[in-house]
């Protein structure tokens, strides 16, 4: 179990520092994401209602930020 905190530690340092901030902090988001459908798929959780409207919380919080700005006309 170390040494897969050691391993993962490691890795995002490298990322940190070799990624600008902003891809590197959006990114991190998906985190959960991940853990919530692999828990799904790979150990078969049953998911509750608040685990969903969590999940698309962060869904629609990472849209926002992606989206690209628009401009007002000058």
């Amino acid at each position: 179990m170390i040494i897969v905190f050691g391993f993962c530690w490691f890795a995002w340092n490298e990322l940190v520092r070799s990624l600008p901030a902003q891809v590197t902090g959006i990114s991190s988001l998906a985190v959960p994401v991940v853990g919530f459908v692999s828990g799904v798929l790979l150990l078969g959780e049953r998911p509750r209602t608040f685990d969903y409207v969590a999940l698309i919380a962060l869904l629609v919080a990472v849209s926002l930020v992606l989206r690209p700005v628009r401009r007002a006309a000058a």
